[in-house]
């Protein structure tokens, strides 16, 4: 059933984002797990976009991977720009290289793995300088940074009011509700 528009079921509920990725995660489904990964990230930061602004920017993305992914961005070894150009690639392209990434030197790639799978081969790298993720961290980093930004949701009377403006909005597809039937 589709209703208005909730952060909280549109990410957590039984058919929200968090739902999909760990299907996806599962299968083993890499394409479709990092897709959908980065999708959410773009989703969720958004939110915090000006309530005047009807569109988000490529510098709000980075701002919320930024204050809410640190922690894995020193892990990686890379930057908010460098996870920017991977959603584009990712979900313009379907490949590891994006705009960005081809017009500047400095953005890095990726090459994604399972945690307890093999590694990417390092005799063929993909790309001079390419870092490698865990596809296990990075879903671990995103359900973490979602945490925090919850956290800062609840602080920031501002970022309560852009979030309130803007997830109204939100596509939200909610399980229909039980019916008792009585037959006579």
């Amino acid at each position: 059933m589709l209703g208005p528009g909730e952060l909280d079921e549109a990410v957590r509920g039984q058919r929200g984002l968090l739902a999909g990725i760990e299907a996806c995660l599962e299968r083993r489904c890499l394409v479709s797990s990092l897709t959908l990964m980065l999708s959410t990230i773009d989703v969720v930061s958004s939110l915090t976009r000006p309530e005047s602004a009807a569109s988000t920017t490529r510098s709000v993305f980075m701002r919320w991977v930024q204050e809410y992914m640190a922690e894995f961005l020193n892990a990686v070894g890379c930057s908010a720009q460098d996870i920017c150009a991977a959603r584009c690639g990712v979900l313009h392209t379907g490949t590891r290289r994006s705009g960005l990434s081809r017009r500047q030197a400095d953005v890095k790639t990726f090459v994604y793995y399972w945690r307890d799978g093999p590694r990417p081969d390092p005799l063929t790298p993909p790309a001079a300088g390419a870092v490698h993720v865990c596809m296990n961290d990075l879903h671990e980093a995103l359900v973490q940074a979602l945490v925090r930004f919850g956290e800062a949701k609840t602080m920031d009377p501002q970022l309560v009011a852009r979030v309130a403006h803007h997830e109204q909005e939100l596509l939200c597809y909610r399980p229909w509700s039980s019916i008792t039937v009585r037959a006579a």
